[in-house]
């Protein structure tokens, strides 16, 4: 007497391994008896119309990929969407925000600075408009760099830049804020050439609308670049 002790689970080892690899859908028929086939297979050896073989496919599992591929599919869409939309705001030499897409009259802001770089036109009159547009494009960086995900960095036109904080601050933060933007920028030469930037800041303990929280800040650029350039200066809403 032959006793062959043979695991019934065979069956459900394989048909997981190979869904796995090959992702594919079967499952075994819960209708017929798992010991009886194998018995029949080997002790019968009986050969089974491929109909009636125990394995069937689950039909669970095409709508379950389908809802899976529309959600992946509409996920990538309005991220494209949402690329596209904020590419076409943004300026195409420095990759900051353009001035028109903010309505001055309409956005409020709490504090915002200007930034100016200095003798810009001499750098283009001495090196050419194709350094000059390196020194916007490294300005730009250092700027983007700058700030937190919450500001916003503008090329309001020309060599001035603008940026909205995001976040209420205090005048002592804002100070040791500025005095880091301004050696970011002057610290590493671009192009061998010594840039620098002259900024005019705007604080108020409460948000008014842009353009008049504009005008103040760019007196205060006015001041900084009357008394000496490469400096920053504040005014203050009280």
């Amino acid at each position: 007497i032959l006793l062959i002790d043979i695991k019934a689970d065979f069956l459900k080892d394989f048909l997981h391994d190979f869904n796995r690899e090959n992702f594919t859908n079967f499952s075994l028929d819960k209708k017929i008896k798992l010991n009886d086939f194998i018995f029949n297979i080997i002790a019968k050896q009986k050969y089974f119309d491929p109909m009636k073989i125990p394995i069937q496919r689950s039909y669970w599992f095409f709508p379950l990929i389908c809802i899976f591929i529309f959600i992946f599919v509409t996920y990538e869409f309005i991220l494209f969407l949402r690329k596209n939309i904020n590419d076409n705001k943004k300026d195409k030499l420095t990759g900051l925000y353009r001035k028109d897409c903010f309505n001055s009259t309409k956005y409020s802001v709490s504090c915002v600075i200007i930034i100016d770089i200095d003798y810009f036109k001499n750098i283009n009159d001495t090196y050419g408009h194709q350094v000059g547009d390196i020194v916007l494009k490294e300005v730009s960086e250092r700027i983007r760099h700058f700030i937190s995900k919450s500001d916003i960095g503008i090329r309001w036109g020309g060599e001035e830049f603008v940026i909205l904080l995001g976040e209420e601050i205090d005048i002592n933060q804002l100070k040791i804020k500025l005095n880091e933007l301004l050696h970011t920028i002057s610290d590493i030469k671009i192009c061998n050439i010594d840039v620098t930037i002259s900024i005019g800041s705007f604080l108020s303990p409460n948000k008014i609308i842009l353009v008049n929280a504009f005008k103040s800040a760019d007196e205060a650029l006015y001041e900084s670049k009357r008394t000496g350039r490469n400096k920053y200066t504040v005014i203050m809403n009280y």
